[in-house]
């Protein structure tokens, strides 16, 4: 069952959303949430190459993009203060100043699940476009991840476990999943794809049993199939009215290739819902 839940704060729409997912899962768990805002300072200071002459307007650049993070910040973690607040739930400020992805990898220790948007903007140059954070977490996590679009589902959406394969991070994300409680309330299927739909009905059958045996009652849709894993699972979860699809390491075999393998990346650049990841 979830106790905390770290909620990255880099005041985006997306960070917005996640906050929102968070509350609603606090309020259903009882867990506390931790809002963590970081000033990247490490990378706005970094060196950077620069045309002769130019090197006297660095440091100065650097502290009014100093500033201008340490505002953003501030405001961030305010409104997840005055949100939390309003919805009678215990939370948790955490400013800290590093490197954005080491600082929520160190921090998520504090807590059973971390929470982002689907796109992260935690760092100054990241105005124009997504930074790395996101993708550097989930090559380390020791935590499972939730990614969130911008728009989040209705309340009570079913629980899609995609591409369950009975590979050892499938198990893995499947026993962290129902451990984390957020089965309890939710209809719950198992998708599974093969070319062979015996061997995928196998796989789908073998989940369901596992949650049986802890009270969850989950119903399968075994696909047989040789297309792309990716949009098997996103077409069935679009089906189903999924409000969170579980990712299983489908089709891979370590968890480098989970993580950045064909069927996640893609999964992740299309998912319109949020996605639970684990390895």
């Amino acid at each position: 069952m979830l106790r905390g839940i770290l909620v990255g704060l880099d005041g985006s729409p997306y960070s917005d959303a996640a906050v929102e997912l968070s509350l609603r899962w606090a309020s259903g768990s009882g867990a506390e949430l931790f809002g963590l805002g970081i000033v990247d300072e490490p990378t706005i200071r970094k060196p950077t190459g620069l045309m002769i002459g130019s090197g006297h307007y660095k440091p100065l650049a650097d502290e009014l993009n100093l500033v201008e993070a340490r505002r953003r910040v501030d405001e961030a973690l305010e409104e997840f203060a005055r949100r939390c607040s309003a919805a009678g739930i215990p939370y948790h400020r955490l400013r800290e100043v590093g490197v954005s992805s080491e600082q929520i990898l160190l921090e998520s220790q504090r807590c059973d699940l971390i929470v982002l948007g689907k796109q992260s903007y935690f760092q100054v140059e990241a105005r124009e476009g997504p930074d790395e954070t996101l993708q550097t977490v989930l090559h380390n996590t020791p935590r499972p991840v939730v990614t969130v679009p911008r728009l989040l589902p209705p309340p009570g959406s079913p629980v899609v476990v995609a591409g369950y394969d009975a590979s050892v991070q499938a198990a893995r994300a499947l026993h962290a999943l129902l451990h984390s409680g957020l089965l309890a309330t939710h209809q719950v299927c198992i998708v599974s794809a093969h070319e062979e739909i015996e061997t995928a009905a196998g796989w789908a059958r073998m989940a369901a049993d596992f949650l049986a045996l802890h009270g969850i009652t989950a119903t399968t849709k075994p696909v047989g199939t040789t297309r792309e894993p990716a949009a098997v699972l996103l077409e069935a979860a679009a089906e189903l009215g999924a409000g969170l699809l579980a990712m299983g390491a489908y089709g891979q075999r370590t968890i480098k290739e989970f993580f950045f393998g064909s069927a996640t990346k893609a999964a992740l650049r299309r998912a319109t819902i949020p996605l639970f990841l684990f390895h």
